[in-house]
């Protein structure tokens, strides 16, 4: 758990203001190793509207501080990836969705970029999606 100090460094590095609301927010994130549903964060912020929360995930988004998963049902899920504690994050890698518990995981240490693509293409970013189930699930 990151202190709430380095919880306001990590939004100057990324060029957001801190405010309380945003370090909430961000600390949330820095709680779970998986990506966050939608419904997840607004049931952790009900003293906040909702137009407030989403400009506020939407400015973090901007800033290359999470980003977004969309699983098979169409669910929006926002991820903070261990890549993101600086500004230079790119979203170059697998998401692997539990069949079992419905999480997001990040899979940083995949390489995505072995993919071989044609000669004359140019790849900007690779989102890639594996459903298995993960080692917590696999374990029970």
């Amino acid at each position: 758990m990151k202190t709430d100090e380095e919880l306001g460094q990590v939004l100057i590095a990324h060029n957001l203001k801190q405010t309380q609301k945003r370090r909430d927010v961000l600390a949330l994130f820095y709680t779970y190793d998986y990506a966050l549903s939608s419904k997840m964060i607004e049931q952790n912020f009900t003293s906040f509207d909702r137009v407030t929360l989403y400009r506020l995930l939407n400015s973090f988004e901007e800033q290359g501080l999470i980003h977004k998963v969309v699983n098979d049902q169409g669910e929006v899920f926002y991820a903070k990836c261990s890549s993101c504690e600086d500004a230079t994050h790119y979203d170059n890698h697998i998401h692997f969705h539990c069949k079992s518990c419905k999480k997001i995981y990040c899979l940083e240490d995949v390489n995505p970029s072995s993919i071989k693509i044609p000669t004359g293409f140019t790849t900007q970013t690779v989102h890639l999606d594996v459903y298995g189930v993960c080692k917590s699930c696999s374990e029970n």
